[in-house]
């Protein structure tokens, strides 16, 4: 695991430092430039890389639910409802919005 982390690390740096001129400004008022950044171990690439990929794999997964388990997370996560309010705002019982809810979840966790 930690292997394929530096995997991706090493990667991402030799993307990034091929696609970027050496003398290109990183946009502090350091003057320092962008590859003198690459070299700086406490600089936080990897991170940012790595939280993009999920979210792209994040929503690939909600576009493959169907209408009715989109709007249950939206009730949920974009309204900050209860599943209980979600179930008088959707018209679906508790209990049955409840099972919804835990299997929609497995199904993300296991496709991420």
């Amino acid at each position: 695991m930690y292997q394929k982390g530096q995997n991706r690390r090493r990667k991402c740096l030799r993307r990034l430092a091929r696609d970027v001129p050496a003398d290109a400004k990183a946009g502090n008022e350091d003057g320092e430039t962008f590859i003198s950044l690459l070299e700086d171990p406490g600089a936080d690439i990897e991170s940012g890389y790595i939280h993009r990929e999920e979210l792209e794999r994040l929503t690939a997964a909600l576009k493959e639910l169907t209408p009715e388990e989109r709007a249950l997370l939206k009730a949920v996560y974009g309204k900050n409802q209860s599943i209980r309010g979600a179930s008088q705002s959707l018209g679906v019982g508790y209990s049955t919005l409840q099972y919804r809810h835990s299997r929609i979840l497995k199904r993300l966790k296991g496709q991420l």
